[in-house]
Parts: structure tokens; C-alpha cells; sequence
């Protein structure tokens, strides 16, 4: 298994040939660009003169037939030359490609391998520390458009309370036409007292008028401005549940990463013991070996990719080294170097 830094150089090496091939081909794609121009700036006369028309047979045009042959000829050759690059180093460049892939990869694999228990355990406390963070933000961020949406109702009600105060001084008004009209019709005065008590609730009503237009002034400019930090603030409800969202991905990520780790540790404590088995009891341990291959034992790498375990070889191809690892674990058994 390669390092981090094994890995990163590999990939700025691989990523730099690519780049290398890259110039060539854009250098000779350049090239042939100045070529066809080169020939379709000569061709362009003896074209004219083609379709003016030559003398069948005349040395002239022989030398316009010629001539065009060749430019042609240049033309081709030079397209011929960009296609004969991409037949001969496309393969390259494929093959590069697929490299810098599969080291991408590796390096992924890599970077998760060298993450410590204590590394995975300290960027979950991060992440559950943003995601309170966020969702403090949230509720912050909801209890403002709540209060901010709670005064807009209110400049409302104060605009409409400058209708049932326009309305009120109507009535009084009303009530003291109705007052001085049936006194007309009696032909006398209206009662003093009567007059006197409407003229002053009529009094009362217009101060309450006065100063809800003036409330419902200052209420009406400020609905615009309510309405506009309103719009405002629901675009940061939505930013905030978005954080939110994305701290709870961070906090998910951290336990499938510790969750990873745990199921591969898992898997690869198998193998002291499977090794013990079988250095104790070959047919047993090779039986049980061969059960586990069968019914597909896996581990799990940090980008959820699910592959045999790295020590796990098919019973039938174990290499030498498992073979080692055998005569290392019996020795390990029994020291004296008796054979079980």
C-alpha cells in the first residue's frame, strides 16, 4: 500500500505527461491549422482558373493540374498527421487516464487509511459541534422572521385602524346631524346637554383620527421596509437550513467513517485466529478458510467499496507469503520450534 505522499506524487507525475502530451498534440493541431491555410490561400487562384477554363493539353495546364495536386496532396498529409498522433499516442493518453483514475482512487483509500481512531473521533465532535451551531443558527434565524412577520401584521392593523377611526368620527358625526335634524323638525334647539356631549366625543374622535393617520403613515412606510427584510430573512431561513442539512451530511459522514473502520478492523482481527487454526489443525483451519472464501468474506474501504480483504487470498492461489505467515504463526506457538 503507497503512502499519501507516494500517491500525490504519482498523480502530479501521471497528470503532468498528460499535460506534456496534451501541448504536443495542441502544437501539431496548430501546425496543420497554419498548413491548411497555408495551402487553401494558394489554391484559391488556381481554383479561378480552373473554373475560368484551360486549354486541354497546353503545358499551362498542366502546371495548374500539378500544382493543385500537390497543395492537395500537402492538405492531406498534414490532416494525415494529427490522425496518425491520435492512433499512436491516443492508446497512451487512455492509458494515462485510467492511471491517474485508479491513483485518485488509491489516494481516496489512502487518506482514509492514515486517519487515526482519535482523527475520526475528533472530526465527529467537529461536526455535531457545527450542527448545533447550524441549528442554533436555524432557530435564530426563525425567530426573526417570526418577529419580523409579526410586525408587518401589526403596521397592517395600524392602517386598518385608521379605517375604523375614520369610521367612528362618521357615526358621531351622523349621530349629531340626526340630533340637530330632529330639533329642526320640532322647530327648536337641539338639547344642550345631548349637543354638548356628542360635540365632545365628535372632539375625542378627531384627535384619535389625527393621530391614527399618523400612525398608519408611518405604518404604511414601513410595510415596504418590513416586506424587504421579510424576503430577506426567509432567503437566510433557507441558507440556515441548508447549513443545517449539510452539517448533519458532515456528522453522517463522520459515523459511516468510524463505522467503516470498525467493520474493517473487524474483518481483519479474523485472520490472527484463522491463522491459528490452521497452523493448530490444517484441515480444520483450511476448511474453515475455504468456507469463508465461498461465502464471500469482505471488507469495506473508505469510499464504500466492498473487496476481499487484502490478506485474504482465493484458497486456491495464496501466495508464498500466506504460507510464511503460517510457519511464522506455528513458530510463534511454539517457540521451541517443535513441530505441532
Amino acid at each position: 500500500m503507497h503512502t499519501v505522499e507516494e500517491l500525490q506524487n504519482r498523480i502530479r507525475a501521471t497528470e503532468s505527461t498528460m499535460s506534456d502530451l496534451a501541448d504536443e498534440r495542441a502544437a501539431l493541431v496548430e501546425r496543420t491549422h497554419a498548413t491548411i491555410s497555408e495551402v487553401d490561400a494558394a489554391l484559391a487562384p488556381l481554383d479561378e482558373e480552373v473554373q475560368r477554363g484551360l486549354s486541354e493539353g497546353s503545358k499551362h495546364a498542366e502546371q495548374v493540374r500539378a500544382q493543385r495536386a500537390a497543395l492537395l496532396k500537402r492538405r492531406q498529409q498534414a490532416e494525415q498527421a494529427v490522425r496518425d498522433w491520435d492512433n499512436s499516442r491516443g492508446a497512451e493518453r487512455a492509458r494515462l487516464q485510467s492511471d491517474l483514475n485508479d491513483l485518485s482512487r488509491n489516494l481516496a483509500h489512502a487518506r482514509f487509511d492514515a486517519l487515526t481512531d482519535a482523527d475520526m473521533a475528533k472530526s465527529e465532535k467537529d461536526a455535531r459541534f457545527r450542527l448545533s451551531a447550524a441549528r442554533d443558527g436555524l432557530n435564530v434565524a426563525r425567530e426573526t422572521l417570526a418577529h419580523l412577520r409579526g410586525r408587518l401584521a401589526e403596521a397592517h392593523d395600524t392602517v386598518d385602524a385608521e379605517a375604523d377611526a375614520v369610521h367612528a368620527l362618521a357615526e358621531l358625526t351622523g349621530e349629531r346631524e340626526r340630533l340637530q335634524g330632529e330639533a329642526f323638525a320640532l322647530d327648536r334647539a337641539p338639547e344642550p346637554a345631548k349637543l354638548a356631549d356628542v360635540n365632545s366625543r365628535i372632539a375625542e374622535a378627531e384627535t384619535m383620527l389625527t393621530e391614527a393617520q399618523r400612525q398608519a403613515g408611518i405604518a404604511r412606510a414601513a410595510i415596504g421596509t418590513l416586506e424587504g427584510r421579510i424576503s430577506g430573512q426567509e432567503a437566510e431561513v433557507d441558507a440556515a437550513i441548508d447549513r443545517v442539512k449539510a452539517a448533519e451530511g458532515d456528522v453522517l459522514a463522520a459515523v459511516r467513517n468510524r463505522a467503516v473502520r470498525h467493520l474493517a478492523t473487524l474483518v481483519d482481527a479474523i485472520r490472527d485466529p484463522l491463522l491459528t487454526l490452521e497452523a493448530v489443525d490444517s484441515a480444520l483451519g483450511f476448511t474453515f478458510y475455504r468456507a469463508l472464501s465461498e461465502r464471500g468474506l469482505h471488507t469495506i474501504r473508505g469510499n464504500g467499496e466492498v473487496v476481499p480483504p487484502a490478506w485474504f487470498p482465493s484458497p486456491n492461489y495464496r501466495p508464498d507469503s500466506y504460507a510464511d505467515a503460517l510457519r511464522a504463526k506455528r513458530a510463534e506457538l511454539l517457540p521451541s520450534g517443535e513441530e505441532l
